[in-house]
């Protein structure tokens, strides 16, 4: 099949054009939107090298997406890796994973050496018991120690560093100078990725409808914050409460709105159906100095 390419006289509404200085500008926002990220990512024991083997996926497919909303009906490799800036090779590689979702691509996610470490704890013959249970291991020492073990895995890492790392996350526990294995928790009821996937359900949308407003991607959708300055630990905590009142009271208002559009007959020329996702938040930082709360009292910002 030809590939078609992107008509310049008939794309759809484009985002705004790149230019040097706004690339720049992207770039170091985008620096401080991911920090939270990262504090998350950190302390769920992913370093840089696994985010960024991940993020290269996320790169193709976002790239594939904006392609084709720029007209390219089948964008080719080439275009994939020039737009993503991910080499073809990478391209082709991760390309190969989606098309073979049994293979789910340890070729392209990074597993955490410190996860490593454990599972290989468990699977190796040297560091198992004869009925399967993972041996107390020596910290150093050649043969059938932990040191061994880390070495086994990885030579990039001090053992010590891989210890503490996992000491960290719970994954191990240190006794005199003898490594015990952490055996991983009993499932509990419920799947414990179930509050993450709303808070990344949340944020996501909260972010995309922020970018997309940027871009002009799109007509403009509702996106508003109050900031309020000069306020003490105790105005923080009223106003909490206050906010979650008012959060019941609205979410319940437009649930119900939702609710009555929804049940209206659906009207065959309004296909695709749409989500709706509306929601707040509440975040209260301390501002380091002396007259942030000062006697003229909060000061209060709309964005």
């Amino acid at each position: 099949m030809k590939r078609k390419r992107p008509d310049s006289s008939t794309q759809n509404s484009a985002p705004k054009a790149a230019s040097a200085s706004r690339t720049a500008l992207s770039l170091r926002e985008a620096t401080v939107l991911v920090r939270p990220i990262v504090r998350w990512l950190l302390r769920s024991g992913v370093s840089y090298r696994e985010f960024a083997e991940s993020l290269k996926i996320v790169f193709v497919q976002e790239a594939y997406g904006e392609l084709v909303r720029d007209g390219e009906a089948e964008p080719s490799c080439s275009a994939l890796s020039l737009r993503s800036g991910i080499d073809r090779k990478q391209v082709r590689a991760i390309q190969a994973v989606e098309a073979t979702p049994d293979a789910v691509g340890e070729s392209v996610h990074a597993t955490p050496r410190s996860i490593q470490v454990h599972a290989r704890w468990l699977r190796a013959k040297p560091y198992v018991t004869l009925d399967g249970q993972a041996k107390l291991l020596p910290r150093i020492g050649p043969d059938c120690s932990f040191e061994r073990l880390a070495h086994d895995v990885s030579r990039d890492i001090h053992p010590r560093a891989l210890l503490d790392e996992m000491m960290r996350l719970g994954l191990v526990r240190l006794e005199g100078e003898f490594v015990i294995r952490v055996p991983e928790r009993n499932e509990p009821p419920h799947p414990p990725n179930q509050p993450m996937a709303l808070v990344v359900s949340n944020m996501e949308a909260h972010l995309a409808t922020a970018i997309d407003n940027l871009s002009g991607a799109r007509s403009v959708r509702l996106e508003e914050s109050v900031c309020a300055d000069g306020l003490n630990a105790r105005s923080v905590d009223e106003l909490h409460i206050k906010a979650c009142e008012k959060w019941r009271e609205f979410s319940a208002a437009i649930t119900s709105e939702a609710g009555s559009l929804a049940s209206l007959a659906p009207d065959p020329n309004s296909l695709p159906c749409h989500q709706v996702r509306l929601g707040v938040y509440f975040c209260s930082v301390e501002i380091p100095s002396a007259d942030a709360c000062g006697p003229e009292g909060a000061v209060l910002r709309s964005h």
